[in-house]
């Protein structure tokens, strides 16, 4: 009896054990699946919050790039006018300025995006003075080019705030916000038009 006792004993122990390591055995194998989907859905999640950052990276450089070639073309407007008059000295030196502003973010882009408008108008009303200007060839060239440039930043200004807006859209979620805080992004500001950059220039030539 004892030894049966002994032996039913250690069996139970025995099953016991077994029962245990299988439990830790599974326990540590859905631990594991666990952590390998948190990983597979985290770099699944940063992969699309870095295309979605790439592209608006991307929409960005086509907005400073048509905001830049219009300010190169400022300057040319500029010496026609200086060719044919010494005066509105203090404008032309404003002007002159412009080209020179370092752009390192959307609200510099914006900013010179304004002035660059404003003293263009300003620099048109100049012109309409003096008609040999107003109906020189190489005015009509540039207010084309210049015309041409304001609608192509009219255009790429409204996909950069789609991409805006579906980046800040998609990184405001969780987990996608811890994911995108690790990796160093954040919010991006909007491409903010002023009412008057919105209105198209009415010259006619």
């Amino acid at each position: 009896m004892s030894t049966n006792k002994v032996n039913n004993t250690l069996y139970t122990e025995s099953q016991n054990n077994t029962f245990n390591l299988s439990a830790n055995i599974i326990v540590k194998i859905i631990i594991t699946v666990v952590l390998i989907a948190v990983l597979v859905i985290s770099v699944a999640k940063y992969n699309k919050i870095l295309a979605y950052n790439t592209a608006l990276n991307n929409a960005y450089l086509q907005v400073k790039s048509n905001v830049e070639k219009k300010a190169d073309l400022v300057p040319r407007l500029l010496k026609l006018i200086q060719s044919h008059t010494k005066s509105e000295s203090k404008l032309l030196r404003n002007i002159a300025k412009l080209r020179t502003k370092k752009s390192k973010n959307i609200q510099d882009i914006s900013q010179l995006n304004k002035a660059l408008k404003l003293s263009t108008l300003q620099l048109y009303a100049i012109i309409e003075k003096y008609p040999i200007l107003n109906s020189s060839q190489e005015y009509k060239n540039l207010f084309q080019q210049i015309q041409e440039l304001d609608n192509r930043t009219n255009i790429v200004r409204m996909q950069y705030n789609a991409a805006v807006k579906e980046f800040n859209s998609l990184i405001e979620l969780f987990p996608d916000n811890y994911i995108a805080s690790f990796a160093g992004m954040s919010q991006r500001k909007y491409f903010q038009a002023d009412k008057d950059e919105l209105q198209a220039l009415q010259l006619h030539i």
